[in-house]
């Protein structure tokens, strides 16, 4: 049988203390540094520059603006330059006339010669003694002419035409009058003399 061992004194009880052991003490725990290493060391990423390219190069838009205002600017100058030069050559070098214009002047010039300004006597037997500073119709032949001649062409022609009539006998002037300005149709007759012959000319122009 076991004996109970009773405590007279009645003592609390304490666990008795063993010997020191470090496996009862806790230490805190810390990181143990290595040797050094560059495997453990983080660089900061940097984008490795390659060699000089166009293609890496971005242009602002600005520019490519202002290159298609040069270009927008270069092609007007050019129509301006090619309107200019055409305008120059047309006036320079008027358009010539259709045959219904000097089909028209022929007539007109036909017509007025054959025209009686009195008894026998027609604009061209006045052209005639025009030539040879003498009369017709009792009076001046060269003054007969012209007279009769403005009034026949101004019921002829339209507002905006004016004349020139030229009388030649020989490269001798006998007789002009009128004023022609702008583009100019001419049309001639020739009259022949006993003596020479003589060319009336008309010239028709539209202002």
């Amino acid at each position: 049988m076991k004996k109970t061992i009773q405590n007279p004194l009645n003592f609390p009880k304490r666990k008795i203390q063993t010997q020191f052991s470090f496996a009862n003490v806790s230490f805190p725990k810390r990181k143990i540094q290595t040797p050094f290493s560059f495997a453990n060391v983080s660089f900061p990423k940097r984008k490795i520059q390659t060699p000089f390219s166009f293609a890496n190069v971005s242009f602002p838009k600005r520019k490519v603006a202002q290159q298609e205002i040069i270009g927008l600017l270069i092609i007007i100058i050019l129509l301006v330059f090619g309107v200019l030069t055409f305008v120059t050559l047309s006036y320079k070098n008027p358009s010539l006339p259709t045959v219904k214009d000097v089909s028209k002047s022929t007539s007109m010039l036909n017509i007025i010669s054959k025209v009686t300004l009195c008894t026998e006597i027609n604009l061209e037997e006045a052209v005639k003694l025009c030539s040879q500073s003498l009369n017709a119709c009792n009076k001046n032949a060269c003054e007969l002419v012209r007279e009769e001649t403005e009034k026949m062409l101004k019921l002829l022609l339209k507002p905006k035409e004016t004349f020139k009539i030229s009388i030649k006998e020989e490269n001798k002037d006998v007789l002009e009058f009128g004023e022609c300005k702008g583009d100019i149709i001419t049309s001639s007759r020739n009259i022949q003399t006993q003596i020479s012959g003589i060319s009336l000319k008309l010239a028709l122009c539209n202002q």
